[in-house]
């Protein structure tokens, strides 16, 4: 299945909010590191999954962790996410 046009629709909250999920946290957690409420939380975990798919999460609410795919799929978000923050300002992208 090919991702392409609707992974446009994400932004970087949503990347790093994928990543956080490759660390094993939940919601709750996932809310207060970035300063933001569960409900957001929430409403961006409804777009990832209407863009990949009901089975990169198991569970519901603030027991919702990343399955083995989903495992997959935030690890490689945290990986983008480590590439942007190790950018240096002097760099010439």
């Amino acid at each position: 299945m090919s991702y392409k046009n609707d992974i446009r629709r994400l932004d970087i909250d949503d990347f790093i909010i994928m990543s956080k999920f490759s660390e094993g946290k939940i919601p709750a957690m996932i809310a207060r590191e970035m300063w933001i409420s569960v409900s957001a939380i929430s409403h961006r975990t409804k777009k990832i999954k209407s863009i990949f798919g009901d089975d990169i999460f198991d569970g519901i609410g603030i027991k919702k962790k990343a399955t083995e795919k989903g495992k997959i799929l935030f690890a490689k978000c945290k990986d983008i996410i480590l590439t942007i923050e190790s950018w240096d300002q002097d760099d010439k992208i």
